[in-house]
């Protein structure tokens, strides 16, 4: 009985070894263009990718340089108005710390970005996030937050 069951066994593994696919080819990593087609992402609007860029390159200044001078936040319960208090927010809370954006959409007038954030001095990101930018003339006038 077992010798049926190890050539049943062995028989089927040829089997499945005979009808392997030789076209797969092994995973790379995808490229930002292919990333973009992968998520159906959509390019940033200028003050949304002015803000992204400068706290990457942690640049306090640039990172309120695509706001306009009334913005509205509210991030996570957190208000913040006009670009003082923004700056003192992203200085705070922000830079030093890593985005990984995810998805960028467009919704009802709205700029939508899935990413998630890795403060400064953590081991791992927040939980991941859907900001909500709302733009007038290339400046963000009101950013909105909350966990997803």
């Amino acid at each position: 009985m077992k010798r049926i069951l190890i050539l049943l066994f062995i028989s089927g593994q040829l089997y499945a070894c005979d009808k392997s696919d030789s076209s797969i080819e092994t995973e790379e990593a995808l490229t930002e263009e292919e990333i973009t087609e992968t998520n159906d992402s959509v390019p940033m609007d200028a003050g949304v990718k002015a803000y992204f860029d400068a706290v990457a390159a942690q640049d306090l200044e640039a990172s309120v340089s695509g706001f306009a001078d009334n913005i509205s936040v509210n991030i996570a319960g957190m208000r913040f108005n006009g670009t003082e208090e923004v700056r003192g927010f992203i200085q705070r809370d922000v830079i030093g710390g890593i985005y990984t954006i995810e998805k960028v959409f467009n919704d009802e007038g709205e700029q939508v970005v899935h990413c998630l954030f890795q403060p400064e001095g953590w081991n791992n990101p927040e939980p991941p996030i859907e900001y909500r930018f709302t733009s007038e003339n290339d400046k963000v006038i009101q950013w909105t937050g909350k966990y997803r």
